[in-house]
């Protein structure tokens, strides 16, 4: 096999029945030279058989077992550090990428090495049924970042820039994406979003569907907060704070909206807003 241009790191923890469908929406790629790292951390269920399998049936699929159970960012890292090429993006175990993911993610980050990481838009699942989501074409400053994550859960960016920020902050309860994702463009520049859906985020009611449950959530908003409030301006402040008593379930005031709305949240709080009085969905949706 020669070298890879890109590397695919795919943790997954004791979701085999959901995890062979991920598998394959790599190997399905339009583009073939690609590494696909699964990292299984600790599984106990059919996860080892299945990834021996894949591993004897390609050679482009890798895989490593952690000896204990250590976490999304722990499993993350490893498949960075052993990767084999400049290039690396994720894939979650119950997500799919579509079949021109990496072929547009390359080749916009051929055009350009002025970019930190380079993203797309993508499709939520919900309830078999699927919606585009941020799918137009953007740069992504790090003032925009610190409002909230409009990257999403996965990009493409440099392995060296990775191991050079440290990777995923393994301390980090959730929103470790978010905070990956902040410390690459404080250091690299912005991202590029490329207008294309290229990904599958899938929420779904499945016994192991991904749940991160809300003490942890409100804990990792919380540490993002703090973790980069030397960046943050008030307005970034006043944003964090919406999203603070959003994931903790909150329902929005009339008086938090009025004293924390800004140019930069505007659709956000429409979001929000729309758990309470549904009919501004439609207002959201056109902002979008």
């Amino acid at each position: 096999m020669s070298e890879p241009t890109v590397s695919v790191y795919l943790p997954t923890r004791n979701r085999a029945d959901l995890l062979q469908e991920a598998i394959e929406s790599v190997l399905t790629q339009d583009f073939e030279r690609f590494e696909l790292i699964i990292v299984d951390d600790a599984s106990t269920d059919d996860t080892p058989r299945l990834v021996a399998e894949y591993s004897a049936r390609d050679v482009r699929v890798r895989s490593i077992r952690l000896p204990s159970k250590s976490g999304a960012c722990a499993a993350r890292n490893a498949g960075i550090e052993a990767a084999r090429s400049p290039w690396c993006t994720g894939l979650d175990d119950d997500d799919l990428m579509l079949p021109h993911r990496l072929s547009l993610l390359l080749n916009a980050a051929g055009q350009t090495s002025a970019h930190a990481l380079i993203c797309s838009g993508y499709l939520l699942e919900r309830n078999d049924k699927r919606r585009p989501v941020d799918c137009h074409a953007a740069v992504i400053t790090l003032n925009e970042l610190l409002h909230r994550n409009i990257i999403g859960n996965q990009a493409l960016f440099r392995r060296e820039h990775a191991l050079e920020i440290g990777g995923f902050d393994i301390d980090m309860p959730a929103s470790q994406d978010y905070d990956f994702w902040t410390r690459l463009l404080a250091r690299f520049g912005t991202a590029r979003r490329l207008p294309e859906a290229t990904y599958v985020f899938r929420e779904h009611g499945h016994a192991t569907a991904r749940i991160t449950k809300t003490e942890a959530a409100i804990a990792g908003a919380r540490r993002y907060t703090e973790k980069h409030r030397h960046l943050m301006s008030r307005a970034h402040l006043q944003t964090q704070r919406l999203i603070h008593r959003y994931v903790a379930g909150e329902p929005l005031t009339l008086g938090l909206a009025a004293t924390s709305v800004n140019a930069h949240n505007i659709g956000f709080v429409l979001r929000y807003a729309a758990q309470r009085w549904p009919l501004l969905s439609k207002v959201r949706d056109k902002l979008r």
